[in-house]
């Protein structure tokens, strides 16, 4: 007889019954194995603070600085180069603004020019003698001042709101396009930074007079001869220009600008006050003694491809005239340009 779990082995012998063996029946029991036993979990320690090594934040990336700086040569977008003058907290164009970079201007706003220009006309007043007086010509304008001129030649027939109107388009353009900081702007340099760029001598080129070979472009026997007939002024001497002259022609003064002296008149900032020019010069020149109250005249400095005299030449000398206007002439001659400076930040 079987029994669940456990199991026997009856053997009959004569005489009595005897159980042999007993245990776990192999046939009917259930293995039950005991699981593996899993280790506790144990939380990797955390480290004292004493410990933990110091995290050095990231060191970040200096700014690229934006537009021109102090001290430092820069060129700008239409390839206008600018210099740093001692004294004075802009850097100035090593140029005169040029045809083509106001022809990128003219282009951009369509500014135009009603009116023409004022240009000088020479007059017989027979037996070959001539002379000359300022003719307001309709027909002239900044892209056809009266004689011949290439792209790097100085613009001319420019008044002084023309130039203004320049230098605001170029301050707008370039801060929109991220060349140049939202203090950062162009203008015309005022009378006091040109005098500090133009250099301590008598001269831009010097004290010596007459102006040596190669110093500038002025009235000498190339414009004399371009004159109807003989015997007009002018200084000993060819520079091969009867007019201006590509800017960068002749040489550069110590911080490096081009036709500081001769090519032509350059305005300034600055309404002209008479005390600007010496009692010198005002006794040569009487219409200077009178200035309009100080809001008449703005000045013009550096003497033109016209200008034959020391007195025209001096750095001390201040020419001048009206301001003009967006839709006048006034203004507007073909001896007259403009030189930017770039103001590094303005206050």
């Amino acid at each position: 007889m079987l029994w669940k779990n456990s199991w026997f082995q009856i053997a009959f012998f004569t005489g009595g019954l005897l159980v042999i063996d007993s245990g776990p029946n192999p046939l009917f029991s259930q293995s039950n194995p005991t699981p593996p036993t899993t280790p506790a979990y144990t939380p990797p320690a955390t480290p004292s603070a004493s410990s933990t090594p110091p995290v050095t934040p990231p060191t970040p990336t200096p700014a690229t600085p934006i537009g021109p700086q102090a001290g430092q040569t820069w060129t700008n977008s239409l390839g206008m180069v600018f210099k740093p003058v001692p004294g004075t907290s802009v850097l100035f164009n090593q140029y005169d603004t040029t045809v083509q970079d106001y022809r990128a201007f003219v282009q951009a706003t369509g500014r135009e020019q009603p009116g023409g220009i004022y240009a000088i006309k020479v007059k017989d007043k027979g037996a070959g003698s001539h002379s000359l007086a300022w003719d307001l010509n309709p027909n002239l304008s900044w892209s056809k001042p009266g004689f011949d001129q290439g792209p790097t030649h100085p613009v001319v027939g420019v008044s002084w709101n023309d130039a203004i109107a320049f230098c605001e388009w170029l301050t707008q353009k370039e801060r929109a396009e991220g060349k140049l900081g939202q203090k950062q702007m162009y203008r015309l340099p005022t009378d006091s930074e040109w005098s500090a760029a133009a250099g301590v001598g008598k001269y831009p080129w010097g004290d010596a007079w007459p102006p040596p070979a190669g110093g500038a472009n002025y009235a000498d026997e190339a414009y004399a001869a371009s004159m109807p007939g003989t015997g007009w002024p002018h200084i000993p001497g060819n520079d091969g220009y009867p007019r201006t002259s590509p800017v960068g022609s002749f040489a550069a003064n110590r911080y490096g600008l081009y036709d500081m002296g001769g090519n032509v008149w350059q305005w300034c900032m600055d309404w002209y006050q008479a005390s600007m020019n010496s009692a010198e010069v005002r006794a040569g020149y009487p219409a200077f003694n009178k200035d309009g109250g100080g809001h008449t005249y703005k000045v013009l400095r550096g003497g033109s491809w016209r200008n034959m005299t020391p007195a025209g030449f001096a750095v001390g000398y201040h020419e001048i005239d009206v301001p003009g206007g967006p839709d006048v002439p006034a203004g507007r001659r073909d001896r007259s340009g403009f030189r930017v400076v770039v103001v590094i930040a303005a206050p």
